[in-house]
């Protein structure tokens, strides 16, 4: 679209797709918040719920986690254009189709951290994500010192690194905030999948 149309309609197409999203919610989702706590958002109340879950460390190990694998997400968010189009001599919308099988490359790891969970539980997942990421990752760096030319190596690193993000993003950001139940707006997950996690 960008190509075409120029960057003000891809943005303007993101605006609308997010006021659409934000309305469905709005009509669709009913809220599972059982009892409103009044005072929830008042500063006393938030600021000692924040030192709780900032002082338990299971929540700092989840969400160092979660920061480091979106921490590569951005480098590649940033970088990849210059990459792809720069150095690899791909055409812009050329790089918006690779950059759109990164994003289902993710989307498929989301959906396999549900089946991986039931089997493997919390921490068995994270290990088989941990693997992924490391695997694109090192598997990038390994084919940009190799001085490769190719974009199918490289494109498949970033699908494999993008594939275990997908895996991650779910665990820790529910692991994060497993163990303080009586914070969130979801009831307790089921114990089927290794809930609430256990202090680091």
């Amino acid at each position: 679209m960008a190509a075409g149309q120029g960057w003000r309609a891809a943005l303007t197409a993101v605006t609308l797709a997010g006021i659409a999203t934000g309305l469905w919610v709005w009509w669709r989702l009913p809220e599972t918040l059982a009892t409103k706590r009044p005072d929830a958002l008042r500063p006393g109340p938030w600021l000692a719920a924040m030192r709780t879950v900032s002082r338990h460390t299971g929540f700092r190990a989840w969400t160092a986690l979660s920061s480091f694998t979106y921490g590569g997400l951005f480098v590649l968010l940033a970088g990849s254009s210059f990459v792809y189009i720069g150095t690899l001599g791909l055409a812009p919308w050329a790089y918006g189709a690779v950059m759109a099988t990164g994003s289902l490359s993710y989307i498929a790891g989301t959906f396999a951290c549900r089946r991986l969970l039931l089997r493997h539980g919390l921490l068995g997942t994270v290990w088989r994500g941990a693997f992924a990421t490391a695997a694109g990752g090192l598997g990038m760096l390994a084919l940009a010192l190799g001085g490769q030319t190719a974009v199918l190596p490289i494109v498949v690193a970033h699908w494999i690194y993008l594939f275990g993000h997908g895996i991650h993003q779910p665990c820790s950001q529910t692991a994060a905030v497993g163990a303080f139940p009586q914070m969130a707006g979801w009831p307790p997950p089921s114990r089927a999948l290794c809930w609430p996690p256990r202090p680091l």
